[in-house]
């Protein structure tokens, strides 16, 4: 009978843990904003549910210059400027 010192299920990944998936980061409430108010800027998640799009298409709009986006150490944030000019020259287009 082989012996091991321990079970590879008894410690959980550091991968595999809520932390470091940044589920437990703090989320911003309405009550965070003021009366509805909207951020200066957007997290990626934030801005996809603002768009109401996949994360794979915001990163497209990002390399196709569409969507301009600012970097503050590590994280990527959208500008809520940002968000509106797209969403107006999307609308000039479609109108011309």
């Amino acid at each position: 009978m082989r012996m091991t010192l321990f079970h590879p299920h008894a410690t959980p990944s550091p991968w595999r843990s809520a932390l470091s998936r940044g589920y437990m980061r703090a989320k911003p409430t309405e009550a965070d904003y003021g009366n509805g108010a909207v951020p200066s800027v957007l997290t990626i998640q934030e801005a996809c549910a603002a768009l109401r799009i996949s994360k794979w298409m915001l990163y497209q709009l990002i390399r196709s210059r569409q969507l301009v986006t600012i970097k503050i150490g590590s994280r990527r944030v959208v500008p809520a400027t940002a968000i509106q000019a797209l969403l107006d020259r999307l609308q000039e287009e479609e109108v011309a």
